[in-house]
């Protein structure tokens, strides 16, 4: 269309168009969808210091189900969670639940451990007490190391430096 329309250079066009590849989106690749997760878990494992390997079936089987909107960044952000708030070496879900702050949520569908009332659930917390604990969590597991912590969380040095003060997570 900006070809079309002057706005894009028609040399520099068939320059850049050497080969096309037509990739079908992901919602149209489900025998793709099990070596997608796997190449992605061993990402997210390197990225995060995790060693979450295992899939159970029943989840690889539920993902060829989902539309994925968000074609494979979606699977990709998605692993990531997982891979964050799997216990152990097994990947817990992927797949999106209804959110409990989502338009129809209601909260049958949170989970029973979210809606018991001696455990302490993510929503009845504050976002700075969230945002703490996230912090202290991902500093200990990168051993208090400050580029990867900061690589992880998305923010830069001094603004770790800056919110761990806050939260008075160190004495610096």
């Amino acid at each position: 269309a900006m070809r079309e329309d002057g706005k894009f250079r028609e040399d520099l066009f068939y320059r850049l168009k050497v080969a096309h590849i037509h990739l079908p989106p992901l919602r149209g690749r489900s025998d793709d969808l099990e070596s997608l997760v796997e190449h992605l878990l061993v990402k997210a494992n390197r990225l995060l210091h995790r060693n979450v390997s295992k899939v159970p079936r029943d989840i690889l089987k539920s993902l060829s189900s989902y539309d994925w909107p968000g074609n494979v960044r979606e699977l990709e952000n998605r692993i990531h969670v997982a891979v964050m708030t799997s216990p152990g070496d097994t990947l817990n879900s992927i797949l999106p639940q209804e959110e409990p702050w989502g338009p129809n949520s209601h909260s049958a569908t949170l989970p029973q451990s979210a809606r018991s009332e001696s455990s302490p659930s993510l929503w009845k917390r504050s976002l700075q007490e969230v945002e703490k604990d996230h912090i202290a969590w991902v500093l200990n597991e990168v051993n208090d190391n400050f580029g990867e912590a900061c690589d992880i969380l998305g923010i830069s040095r001094p603004t770790l430096r800056r919110k761990m003060r806050e939260f008075g997570l160190r004495d610096d």
